[in-house]
C-alpha cells in the first residue's frame, strides 16, 4: 500500500513537471523575454527596461533571424568562392574565375563581421549579463574571432 502511494506521488510530480515544461514552451515570446530580463509581471514593463525589451523583441523577430541566416549563408559562399579562386590559381579547380582581387573578399568579410558585431552589441544591450549564460553567445564570438585575429597579426 505504501509503495503504491509513493508510485502515485512520483507520477503526480512527473506529470506536474511535464505540465510546467509544456507551459514554458507555450510562453509567448514577449513573456519569455520579460522573464529572461527579470520582469515577473508582464503587464507592467518598467520604463527603464522598455527600450531594452523593444530591442530584444526586434532581435527575436523571424525576419531578423532570416536576414542573419542569409548573412551566414553569404559568408559561407564568399569563403567557398575565395578558397576555390585561390585553388584555381594553382590549377586545382575545374572553374576558371576572372581576376578577383583579395580586397573584395576582405571587404565582404569585414561587412559580414560588422553585421554580427552589431547583432552581438544589441544582444548585450538587451540582455546584459544574462547574455553570458547563453551558449550561443560564445559560438557567435568564435565566429567573429578569426577576422579580429587577421587584423591583429
Amino acid at each position: 500500500l505504501g509503495v503504491d502511494k509513493l508510485a502515485t506521488g512520483d507520477k503526480i510530480r512527473q506529470s506536474s513537471r511535464m505540465t510546467a515544461a509544456l507551459e514554458m514552451k507555450l510562453f509567448d515570446t514577449e513573456t519569455a523575454i520579460l522573464k529572461y530580463m527579470g520582469v515577473d509581471d508582464p503587464t507592467s514593463v518598467p520604463p527603464e527596461l522598455q527600450r531594452r525589451f523593444d530591442v530584444a523583441m526586434w532581435l527575436e523577430k523571424k525576419s531578423v533571424s532570416f536576414v542573419l541566416g542569409m548573412v551566414v549563408l553569404a559568408s559561407v559562399v564568399a569563403i567557398s568562392v575565395e578558397l576555390d579562386a585561390e585553388a584555381a590559381q594553382t590549377g586545382m579547380s575545374f572553374i576558371r574565375y576572372p581576376e578577383i582581387s583579395d580586397q573584395l573578399f576582405l571587404n565582404v568579410e569585414i561587412g559580414i563581421v560588422c553585421i554580427f558585431c552589431i547583432e552581438l552589441i544589441l544582444r548585450a544591450y538587451a540582455f546584459r549579463s544574462k547574455l553570458l549564460c547563453d551558449l550561443w553567445t560564445y559560438i557567435d564570438l568564435l565566429g567573429i574571432l578569426p577576422l579580429f585575429l587577421v587584423f591583429a597579426f
